[in-house]
Formats: C-alpha cells, structure tokens, sequence
C-alpha cells in the first residue's frame, strides 16, 4: 500500500509507476474515516460485512431474525454478506446501516467492513475497516534539496507513538 499526502500528485505517480514498471496502474483512494468516506461516496458498487463471531444471525444484535445454526451444522466459523449494486445512489437509510455497521466493529460485534464506491467524478473509492491506518503528523523541515532528514522523521515518529 502506497500512502500519498498529496492526492494531486496521484496521476503523476501513476503515470511514472506506469512507465517504470511497464504495467498498468491504479491509484485508489482508501479512506480511514467513514464520515469522511460517506461525504465523498457518490455511488455504491459493493458492501461486505465479515464477522467470525457468528453475530450476524443472533438475535438478539444480529442483522437476520434467524438462528446462526441454520442448516443444523453448528455455527460457522465466519459469516460474511456481500452487497454487489451498478451505481446504486446514497440514501439517508444507507448512510444510517453503513455508521450503525462501523459502530458495531467498534463493539467487536463485526469484524470487517468494506465498501467500494464512486466519488462525484466516477473515481472508485474503497473503504475498509482491515486495512487501514489512522495518520500520524509528524513536522519535519525539508534540507535545501527538499528532502527530509531520516534520523528526525524515525525520532519524531517514536515520540509520537510512545516508543
């Protein structure tokens, strides 16, 4: 995974890594809030919900009014719902699940929730709740080439995580 502070400069990534690696190349935006991946989403392509506690059916604080031993086999080791649309629009009523869903990942009640969509310019957007990583600033000043000292970044970088 590739992280860029500077969105804008995402094409010109993408055309470098293109001609570099001589293959086709991508650059998707993965977002770590959901209000902030909610603002942006435009159109809903996918929704995935994975839980390995079997919670997905209890219920009691399931999704479905049925049993999670539903085929007389025991419970599973994981459930997992997948949602494919074509372009669906947000509604108020998806934005309620999609916050009451990241709620309860919070609560350890689902493990994983993915969502791929579109922003206002048709440009997929993905977020995922295994996969992220919350950012962490760290001031660093540039030397006279504009680059960054190594030492610093890695010092300042443990001071802010505690290490």
């Amino acid at each position: 995974m590739l992280f860029l502070s500077n969105s804008k400069k995402s094409g010109f990534i993408e055309e470098y890594l293109r001609i570099y690696l001589e293959k086709e190349i991508s650059i998707k935006k993965i977002y770590t809030s959901a209000e902030d991946f909610l603002q942006i989403l435009h159109l809903i392509d996918n929704v995935r919900l994975i839980s390995y506690n079997s919670d997905l059916f209890s219920q009691s604080t399931g999704l479905f009014d049925e049993s999670s031993n539903i085929f007389g086999l025991g419970n599973p080791d994981q459930l997992s719902l997948e949602l494919k649309f074509h372009k669906a629009s947000k509604t108020a009523s998806f934005i309620d699940k999609f916050l009451n869903w990241k709620n309860r990942i919070a609560k350890c009640e689902l493990d994983n929730l993915i969502c791929v969509g579109r922003d206002d310019k048709n440009m997929e957007i993905i977020f995922n709740t295994d996969s992220f990583a919350n950012r962490i600033d760290v001031k660093a000043e540039q030397n006279n080439n504009g680059m960054f000292n190594d030492q610093y970044v890695e010092e300042a970088l443990a001071n802010k995580i505690g290490l």
